[in-house]
């Protein structure tokens, strides 16, 4: 039951992400989703209810495309990504990342044997019709008959040792009860006196049967946006999806229904399968990318895991090449603003006011004693890129007047002036541990140090998950377009964070410094197909 009602959650939120439903129509959605879920007591509605909510986000996103329905649902989940113009190697090559982006999509849902959108709504549409006498009867049999085998059962293999229970389950429907039940429908309908009521029954244990693919598709959406054909638990076990445990069996407790999503890994009986909802999926999507390419080392899986998850939950088609000056803009006066202060002391007072709460004590004396010093190294080493980023925030309600005026902060204030930032907001990690939401933020988080006595490393590869900072700071220094970013943010990350070396779980200056290092070499990594 929960299958389908955490998956039609989670594609609407993905649906207003991708700029395709607004957040009205998206909070109307869920209103219906959760009524109709509520008043749900028979079997089988949940099939027809659940893609009648589907087919509900596609028409407020104005995308329904009865004759094409799958191709709609993707646009409404992707979104639009304008091709770009890339420099490699010399060599100008046009990148199309919602190609791309379709392609890994698409990829997913043949690794997964997920059922298509077109498939389930025609045998649903079928079923239903006959349930209610509407349409001809051979015509809609006919629908069942040819479709039926589009649907496509997994057989668990012996040596995976379940429970019945759990067999049935991963299994999830039976071919040959669909088949008994088509060959009775026709066997009622060649009578010469058809019972409404036999083919209404009948019709009913049919759509009870099509729960499961059903079920499949819906979750398919959500797996095929998050996970990637390069990761191994993917492309490797087509029984993934399929184990897919929203809560466990045995739970007595209520408030266990809704748990929050998990990656348990496993190499006995059914192996590896992702638990609890959605929410936050884009986290276990992380460790599963992390885990499959083997990231971070000895100690940073954490810190790699988090940074995938980050890089996975955002929607990349909606930055802007000017979202990337602004940020630029920012860096660059605060740069100037450290500068300035090293000579000015009113400046120097005002920049060591900002960066309380931003940096801590310790760093905040070490770079005031290295400014009154003259030494940059140590000025520099201060402060990582996000404290330059907020640094320039604070600048700008700081200083309602620039105490000195240069191209950057003219240029500052007019980018501030059309652009409230929002769209920045992607460019943030995932901060569910911490401060309890999934969706990307950039939010300037307590001080690295703040972490480093937290026994488990969590929060700290939350606080340090800051590579797509570094990518659109890099974009916007080497003139990279930001519609480019989406395609060369994970093979860039991949390519450094397999090469990252932590002295422990909690060693945020390794992680920066990585991540820092990004070069052309790691971006053309995602313009090489």
């Amino acid at each position: 039951q929960l299958a389908p009602f955490y998956s039609l959650v989670e594609i609407v939120c993905l649906a207003q992400r991708a700029e395709a439903i607004n957040e009205v129509k998206s909070v109307q959605l869920f209103g219906q989703i959760v009524a109709a879920f509520a008043r749900m007591p028979e079997r089988g509605l949940r099939a027809t209810v659940s893609l009648d909510l589907l087919r509900q986000v596609l028409t407020l996103a104005q995308a329904d495309d009865p004759a094409h329905p799958d191709g709609a649902i993707r646009r409404v989940l992707l979104g639009s990504h304008p091709v770009a113009a890339v420099d490699v190697d010399g060599t100008s090559i046009t990148v199309d990342p919602a190609r791309q982006r379709d392609a890994r999509f698409q990829q997913v849902l043949e690794l997964q044997k997920v059922p298509t959108v077109a498939t389930v709504f025609a045998l649903a549409g079928a079923a239903r019709n006959l349930a209610v006498g509407k349409g001809d009867v051979a015509t809609q049999i006919q629908v069942l008959e040819s479709r039926s085998p589009e649907l496509v059962r997994l057989e668990v293999p012996r040596e995976m040792k379940l429970s019945s229970s759990d067999r049935e389950r991963v299994e999830g429907f039976q071919p040959s009860r669909l088949a008994e039940i088509v060959k009775k429908l026709r066997e009622k309908a060649a009578k010469k006196k058809v019972n409404p009521k036999d083919l209404e029954r009948l019709s009913q244990e049919y759509l009870q049967e099509l729960e499961a693919p059903v079920g499949w598709a819906l979750e398919g959406l959500v797996y095929a946006w998050y996970l990637s054909p390069e990761d191994l638990l993917v492309s490797e076990d087509p029984l993934l999806l399929r184990k897919h445990r929203f809560v466990f069996p045995d739970s007595s407790n209520k408030s266990a229904v809704w748990q929050g999503s998990e990656l348990v890994q496993s190499s006995e009986k059914a192996g590896s399968f992702f638990t609890g909802g959605f929410v936050d999926f884009a986290a276990a999507a992380g460790i599963a990318a992390a885990h499959s390419a083997k990231l971070g080392g000895d100690q940073g899986y954490f810190s790699a895991s988090r940074q995938m998850g980050a890089i996975r939950a955002t929607s990349w088609g909606s930055l802007r090449d000017a979202d990337q000056r602004f940020l630029g803009l920012k860096v660059t006066v605060a740069r100037e603003w450290v500068v300035h202060a090293s000579r000015e002391p009113e400046l120097e007072v005002g920049l060591a006011d900002a960066v309380l709460g931003l940096i801590s004590p310790t760093r905040r004396a070490e770079l005031r004693a290295a400014l009154s010093e003259g030494d940059w190294k140590s000025v520099w080493d201060s402060l990582t890129l996000s404290d330059l980023y907020f640094l320039g925030d604070r600048y700008l309600r700081r200083y309602a007047e620039d105490p000195w005026q240069s191209p950057a902060t003219l240029a500052l204030r007019r980018e501030a002036a059309r652009n409230d930032g929002s769209r920045l907001q992607l460019l943030g990690g995932i901060f569910n541990t911490t401060f309890g939401c999934a969706q990307p933020h950039l939010r300037a988080g307590r001080p690295y140090e703040a972490y480093q006595r937290d026994v488990l490393p969590r929060r700290m590869a939350e606080r340090s998950a800051e590579f797509k900072l570094y990518l659109a700071k890099y974009a916007d220094e080497t003139g990279l377009a930001a519609a480019a970013l989406g395609a060369a943010a994970e093979p860039a990350a991949r390519a450094i964070l397999k090469q990252l070396q932590m002295v422990d779980p909690h060693d945020w200056r390794s992680v920066l410094s990585a991540y820092a290092a990004l070069d052309e070499r790691a971006i053309a990594r995602g313009f090489a197909k």
